[in-house]
Formats: C-alpha cells, structure tokens, sequence
C-alpha cells in the first residue's frame, strides 16, 4: 500500500465495515493523490468526488464536455457517442461493454441501454455521469 500513513490507523481502518469502509477509501485515495500531486490537488479532487457521490460539494473542479449543435442529431446524442466524445471510452464498443455490464450511471440512474439518446437540456445544468464498478470513476 502506498501510503505514510502510521500502520495502526491502517490496521484499524482494515476492520471498519459498510458507511466506514467508504470513509476509509477517502481517506486513502486523498493520501495518495496527495502523495502524486500535492494537496492542493488532492483536495480538489476529494471536492469533485464528493460532489459527484453526494452532490453536496461544489462542482467546479468536476471534469466537464462541452457539446456543440454539431455533436447533437435532432437535439440528442447517443450515450456510447457522448462517452467516447468526452474520453470515458476509447471506442463505442468499449462504452457498450461498460453500459450493457450496468457501469454507467447518468444523473444518478443506472441504463443498460446502448441506444439512449440523451436531449439537451433547456438549463445549464447538462447530465452528470459515472462510470465505473460501484459507480466509482475509473477515468
């Protein structure tokens, strides 16, 4: 584990089960991104966490795509179009995979469908999405 954090605190945090055992991978994702790009960056990035699990934090620092009329047919795009357009895929086959497997999740609600369209949004508050086994970012 690539951590400087004291041996007794990872010890205890070994034992913590259910609502602590996601407190414990906070704690430890924050510690290694501290570790790889300094703190300033590691809070920002416990900030845009935080603001995608709970929305309760701010989103400034929440990586975001902007879409051109261009991008969009008759209003809408495609779910494995708008992942790959925003890098969360190499390739539409990789996005069916994660989409079919239930690793997708767009504002909060799971869609095994590789044919949802998403339509723009007469707001500017666009669709947040997650991606990722147990709706953790892996990108």
């Amino acid at each position: 584990m690539l951590t400087f954090l004291p041996l007794e605190e990872i010890d205890e945090m070994s034992t913590w089960k259910d609502q602590r055992l996601n407190e414990a991978k906070e704690i430890l994702a924050f510690e290694l991104t501290k570790l790889v790009h300094g703190e300033d960056e590691a809070t920002k990035a416990q900030e845009a966490a935080r603001a995608l699990f709970s929305g309760a934090a701010d989103t400034e620092h929440m990586p975001a795509t902007q879409l051109t009329e261009a991008d969009l047919t008759d209003g809408s795009i495609g779910i494995l179009t708008l992942m790959v357009k925003a890098g969360l895929a190499a390739s539409n086959g990789e996005a069916r995979r994660l989409v079919v497997q239930g690793g997708v999740l767009v504002d909060g609600e799971e869609g095994r469908s590789s044919h949802r369209q998403l339509h723009r949004r007469s707001t500017d508050q666009g669709h947040r999405h997650q991606e990722g086994q147990e709706g953790l970012p892996q990108r």
